[in-house]
């Protein structure tokens, strides 16, 4: 039998660790059994990123698109889901210290993003996506404003209608 050492030197009996196990109070975003508000996973992602989480969502909502909290299961958590008439479309992920945001692409779309017009970061998120089902899901560390602007911009690719 394992035994771990306390904090005062000696050993402590296995039912003080589960216990202190489940008393531990875990991060809003990563507790799938409460419902976290809004303002609990803004604090998460630090002061630091407050306000590019907040840029992001409101460059989300600004596309006219439904916002729903949801949990979506390793890695994203609850996250923010955009749908656009019921379909998703965006995903706002409120991961602590780095949020993060995805927007789903079909292979047409894919192939309609002009490579020359982006930067770097945005062509290889959308290259190195991952492809599920064909559809791409490239991820992005929302590290400035200018980067969400130029990721949620990706939105007018894929609202804009595909050539017959």
């Amino acid at each position: 039998m394992r035994r771990n050492v306390s904090p005062r030197g000696g050993l402590e009996p296995p039912e003080a660790i589960v216990t202190r196990r489940f008393t531990e109070q875990r991060c809003p975003w990563e507790d799938r059994f409460r419902t976290p508000g809004l303002d609990e996973l803004r604090e998460g992602v630090g002061k630091t990123h407050q306000s590019l989480f907040d840029y992001g969502r409101e460059l989300l909502l600004a596309q006219a698109l439904e916002e729903a909290l949801a949990w979506h299961g390793v890695p994203w958590r609850w996250s923010l889901v955009y749908r656009a008439a019921g379909t998703p479309t965006a995903y706002l992920i409120p991961q602590p210290g780095k949020p993060m945001i995805s927007i789903l692409l079909t292979a047409e779309q894919v192939a309609a993003v002009p490579p020359r017009k982006h930067t770097r970061t945005v062509r290889d998120g959308i290259t190195y996506s991952a492809r599920v089902g064909g559809t791409h899901w490239p991820t992005w560390e929302i590290t400035s404003k200018p980067l969400a602007d130029e990721v949620i911009g990706l939105l007018r690719v894929r609202q804009a209608p595909l050539p017959a």
